[in-house]
C-alpha cells in the first residue's frame, strides 16, 4: 500500500514522496532552477517522524527550510526520487 507525505514545494507545488519505503540512507540531489523549501514533516504526519538533514550537517535545523536553486542536497532516498520525478533537482 502506497503511503503519501507532502515533503515540502517547489514554485507552489507539493512535492509528494511515497515514505512507504524510504529508500537507502540518504540521496544527493542538485536543485533545480527554484528553491525547494522544505516542511516540517515531523509534526504534519505520524508517517513523517523522521529526521532530515541538509548535506553535511549534524543538527536538525528549524522548519521551513530554503533549498536555493542550484544547491546540492542530502535527502532521504523517497524525497529526492520525488523531486526527480517532479523535475525539480537532478541526482548529484
Amino acid at each position: 500500500m502506497q503511503k503519501t507525505l507532502t515533503m515540502g514545494a517547489v514554485g507552489g507545488m507539493p512535492i509528494i514522496a511515497d515514505v512507504s519505503f524510504l529508500g537507502g540512507p540518504r540521496t544527493n540531489v542538485t536543485i533545480g532552477g527554484t528553491d525547494y523549501i522544505m516542511q516540517d514533516i515531523n509534526t504534519s504526519n505520524a508517517v513523517g517522524r523522521f529526521l532530515r538533514r541538509l548535506y553535511g550537517m549534524s543538527a536538525q535545523p528549524a522548519f521551513p527550510i530554503t533549498c536555493e536553486a542550484g544547491a546540492t542536497v542530502e535527502l532521504l532516498a523517497c524525497e529526492a526520487a520525488a523531486l526527480v520525478a517532479a523535475g525539480a533537482a537532478v541526482l548529484a
